[in-house]
């Protein structure tokens, strides 16, 4: 009899660690479950946080392999080229166009310009030398006695090649002066931006003038020439792309001197700042 309970001591004994082992593990097991459970909690907690990010971020992504524009906010793109599309018949003719992206858009021409002429600015945001294409060939103020054309930067920010760049650039003046009968294309250099190299900004210059030399209607104009009141630095910019009210003034004072060699009879005067 003693012997026995002796025995089932001793067997209780040996078995108390192996049962101790057993129970620590179901513990541990627990709480690295716990946490595989907080953890994944929190990575769905931030991936659909992130999916609705993405989902309603503003769309500027790459230029895409057929080369239309993917402007900041593509329902604002359609939205004024369909407006323009609507408007440009009823202009008349003789009048003055800006054509770009958003250095263009951005510029509030008419209210600075005093002019007997109508002032029309067909800039939108994001625009490409693609996309610029593909609305002159839906519509344009006909018969416009100017263009003033700046157009490339969003290529070139994107990746685009200066050579291809400039291409579309002089198919652009081809369209305007024969299908529309725009009377003088005055193609702008693109200025200085910090979000293209400046190797690249001079080899697109040089290529379009390359483009355009000797086209009948079209001339070129170096905005960034360095020469004293004509020189861009960081106050003609707000963001170190688009132009402050002082950099828009200025772009307007050198191509109103322009517009009057080109467009002798128009009356084209810019209002003076009330606090220069």
């Amino acid at each position: 009899m003693s012997t026995h309970q002796d025995q089932s001591v001793g067997d209780s004994a040996s078995a108390s660690p192996q049962v101790h082992t057993a129970r620590s593990a179901r513990r541990g097991g627990g709480r690295w479950m716990a946490s595989l459970l907080i953890v994944a909690a929190i990575a769905f907690s931030l991936g659909f946080i992130g999916r609705r990010w993405w989902d309603e971020r503003p769309r500027s992504a790459k230029l895409p392999p057929d080369g239309a524009p993917r402007p900041i906010m593509a329902d604002y793109y359609r939205m004024l080229a369909d407006q323009f599309a609507i408007a440009d018949p009823h202009v008349p003719a003789g009048s003055i166009v800006w054509l770009g992206d958003s250095i263009t858009d951005f510029m509030r021409i008419d209210d600075l310009v005093e002019s007997d002429r109508a002032l029309v600015n067909r800039g939108i945001s994001g625009d490409t030398t693609a996309g610029v294409l593909e609305r002159i060939r839906r519509g344009f103020p006909a018969g416009a006695a100017a263009c003033v054309l700046m157009i490339g930067h969003n290529d070139l920010a994107r990746g685009a090649d200066p050579g291809a760049t400039a291409d579309r650039v002089g198919e652009i003046c081809a369209i305007l002066r024969e299908r529309h009968g725009v009377s003088r294309v005055l193609v702008e250099g693109m200025l200085p931006s910090t979000r293209v190299p400046p190797e690249r900004v001079a080899a697109l210059n040089l290529a379009v003038q390359e483009r355009i030399r000797g086209r009948d209607g079209c001339r070129w104009i170096q905005l960034d020439d360095k020469t004293p009141g004509r020189s861009w630095d960081a106050s003609a910019f707000c963001d170190g792309v688009h132009l402050s009210a002082a950099g828009v003034r200025q772009r307007l004072r050198r191509e109103l001197q322009e517009l009057r060699v080109e467009v002798p009879e128009a009356t084209l005067k810019l209002r003076e700042a009330a606090n220069p």
